[in-house]
Order: C-alpha cells, then structure tokens, then sequence
C-alpha cells in the first residue's frame, strides 16, 4: 500500500492547490481513496484532487487529520482501506510530522513539513509503528516540477 501524506496549506489557496495538481498526479498516479478533516482548507483541496483524478465519491473525512489528531485514530482510519493500492491524507502541520514518524520510525522525517509537503510511505501488510518505508518527501516546487517530466 502507498500511503501519501500531503500537509494542508495555513492559508488556501486555490490557485496553489490547481498548480499542484498535475505534478500530484504524476507522483500519485490514480488514487483510490483521499481522507481529510473537516477543518480549514482540507475538504476543498481533498474535492480538487478528487475532481482532477475522476473520483470525487472517494474522499472520506477523518478527524485523525485536523490539527491535534491521534496519528494512532489516523492509522485505523487509513487500514479500512487495506487492499487498496494508493491512498493520499490530507493533514495538518503537526499531525504530518507525527504520521511520518509512526509509520516509518523516529528520525526519518525531516524537522518540519511546509505547506503542500508531500510525503510517500509504502507499508507492506498493515500500517502500523516502524512498518513503512519512506519513499521520498517533496516539497511544492519538486511536486510542480514533476508535472513537466
């Protein structure tokens, strides 16, 4: 399974988040369910990807996303969807960093996670503490510069 974890903007912006979109897409591939929070620009952003990918019925709201969450509430949530190949969470500043962290273990993340940081996990079996493997961390400028590859 391919966990991607995109940190929320502080500040929406859907010019931002329309930019992203072909670079997200040629990270992602075609997404099979996006979770978000309720809170601040979440639903919107997790509503443009899933309109740009064709899936706008597969986006699923998890409190584990908003700031504060339980990263633990965020890995039960994420194991519903066990089976599917590649699921993208759309989280706040704090919870990203802690996400990172357990699924992938202490010290792999880096210090902090701008705005639009996309992480990519992949876990073999379950999601749980230490079960992944981080991928790559890219930053917005490295998502839009995958849109021109």
């Amino acid at each position: 399974m391919h966990i991607y974890l995109l940190r929320d903007l502080d500040e929406f912006s859907e010019t931002r988040v329309h930019a992203l979109l072909p670079g997200l897409s040629a990270v992602t591939g075609q997404l099979d369910y996006i979770l978000r929070s309720n809170e601040s620009g979440q639903p919107r952003i997790a509503t443009l990807i899933a309109e740009s990918q064709h899936m706008r019925d597969y986006c699923f709201n998890s409190s584990a996303c908003a700031a504060g969450g339980s990263v633990k509430e965020l890995v039960k949530d994420v194991n519903r969807f066990i089976g599917k190949e590649r699921v993208l969470c759309v989280v706040a500043r704090g919870v990203w960093l802690e996400a990172v962290r357990e699924l992938c273990g202490q010290g792999v993340a880096p210090a902090d996670a701008p705005p639009l940081c996309l992480a990519h996990i992949h876990v073999t079996g379950m999601p749980a503490p230490a079960a992944g493997r981080l991928i790559e961390t890219l930053q917005e400028q490295d998502i839009l510069a995958r849109a021109s590859r």
